[in-house]
């Protein structure tokens, strides 16, 4: 009789055993489950980040952008500024020119009549 209930309690150990090893298999895989959800839930969580200081930065160069837009929108007004100015006293001395050079020819023409005048003169006296 002892025999016989050895033999019982070892096979129902040995059950009980069989049971554990399944558990504790199906505790594995869910435990791998759980990793590759994990894994998973990180890289999402990683390229989130990713995301977020990708636009962040995105969001910090087009911001520089328009800043130097606007600095390129300033110095062009100021070149057409300068370039209107520039035009401007261009005129200014084409004209000035103009007079110069008629001033010259009023002069040239005045000591021309004052040489025509002398040798008028020089002329009368010697006569």
């Amino acid at each position: 009789d002892c025999l016989i209930q050895c033999e019982c309690i070892i096979k129902s150990l040995q059950e009980q055993l069989a049971v554990k090893d399944e558990q504790l298999v199906a505790k594995d895989e869910r435990i791998e489950r759980l990793e590759g959800q994990l894994s998973r839930e990180s890289a999402r969580s990683n390229a989130n980040h990713g995301e977020r200081r990708m636009r962040q930065q995105l969001a910090a160069k087009d911001e520089r952008i328009r800043s130097l837009e606007t600095h390129a929108e300033g110095l062009e007004e100021k070149l057409i500024k300068m370039s209107m100015e520039l035009a401007s006293s261009m005129a200014d001395h084409d004209r000035h020119q103009q007079e110069i050079n008629g001033l010259k020819r009023r002069i040239s023409g005045n000591v021309s009549n004052a040489d025509d005048d002398d040798d008028e003169e020089e002329e009368m006296e010697r006569t």
